[in-house]
């Protein structure tokens, strides 16, 4: 007797089974989980690479089943992250929903195929974000910061955290598609008011940043080598405060504790915030890449483009072809 062919998606018996697993694993408590090292408990793991073998150039993971309930998982190691972990958790959804061992995937229409991708999807996304433990995570109001934040917490991508966001009616997809036209804007007019800013120093106008690029430097035991708010440099061996102005020393998570290095802003290991962060002395990631940008931008040279009546037309950062020196006389046309 041949193996059946799909026929729908069985959304049920998917979160059904990313549920049980979870709880088998004893994972129930945990938010993001390491999707790799569980899925080396039930295949045979091989890593390989799309910009070296153009014959998987647009593969990011697949499945060959060995027989007798054993295993190969290929995952591309080119996958940015967050991808990586949900890709590790697609094909792990993939075994234990049992679709190599129900239908002969080698000979399935595309639909078919579909079908399956499907399931595996809705697998992963309670395995790697169960409704309850996102719904609990998720803060108010919905910024940048805190789709960054909840992708860090569960490990996963961008779009994987705004899919869910959507499917559970917590925040609609176009409001936060709207969310990012809305920063790229913002940047895009605080480029041109830097630009200018740097076209006044080279006149000799004098400008002052209210704002500065955090530098912060850890030693080998991951105390600040500087106080990151009065700037005190000198630290007792065993001190973990600084003596000036009384900041904790350490960037630690106000939750569980952990050291976490010098620009985050939440745990590495948890999620939360850290001290810094807590503190106001870290901005929210949407102001920190602000002021990089603005860094950056002030640290190249600027070109400017004045009408015949010396009206200022453009601000911009200088390219490459700015020194090329081409004159209109050496325009073939």
């Amino acid at each position: 007797m041949g193996k059946k062919r799909p026929r729908r998606v069985r959304k049920a018996q998917a979160i059904a089974a990313a549920r049980f697993l979870r709880q088998q694993l004893g994972l129930v408590e945990y938010n993001g989980i390491d999707a790799r090292q569980v899925l080396k408990q039930v295949a045979v793991l091989k890593i390989f690479s799309s910009s070296q073998d153009p014959d998987f150039i647009h593969e990011e993971g697949f499945t060959r089943s060995l027989g007798n309930g054993k295993y190969e998982v290929y995952v591309n190691r080119d996958l940015p992250e967050g991808r990586d972990n949900w890709t590790y958790g697609h094909e792990t959804a993939h075994i234990v929903l049992k679709h190599h061992e129900e239908f002969d995937v080698d000979n399935l229409l595309p639909f078919e195929h579909w079908i399956l991708n499907r399931e595996a999807n809705i697998f992963t996304t309670e395995y790697l974000m169960p409704e309850d433990k996102f719904r609990q995570a998720v803060r108010f109001p919905l910024t940048i910061s805190e789709i960054a934040r909840l992708k860090n917490i569960f490990k996963v991508s961008w779009q994987a955290v705004i899919n869910r966001l959507d499917e559970l009616h917590i925040y609609p997809k176009a409001k936060i598609e709207q969310l990012f036209c809305e920063q790229r804007r913002a940047k895009k007019e605080v480029e041109m008011a830097i630009a200018t800013v740097a076209v006044a120093e080279e006149k000799g106008q004098v400008y002052a940043m209210q704002k500065d690029v955090l530098r912060i430097n850890l030693d080998e035991n991951m105390r600040f080598t500087i106080c990151p708010r009065c700037g005190n440099t000198d630290f007792s061996e065993g001190a973990s405060y600084c003596k000036m102005c009384g900041l904790f020393l350490y960037n630690d998570c106000i939750e569980c504790h952990a050291h976490n290095v010098a620009d985050a802003r939440y745990c590495e290991y948890c999620g939360n915030e850290t001290t810094l962060f807590k503190a106001g002395i870290l901005k929210p990631c949407d102001d920190a890449t602000l002021y990089i940008m603005l860094e950056e931008l002030l640290s190249r040279e600027v070109v400017t483009e004045f009408d015949q009546e010396g009206n200022l037309l453009a601000i911009r950062a200088k390219t490459e072809e700015d020194d090329l020196q081409i004159s209109e006389e050496d325009l073939p046309f």
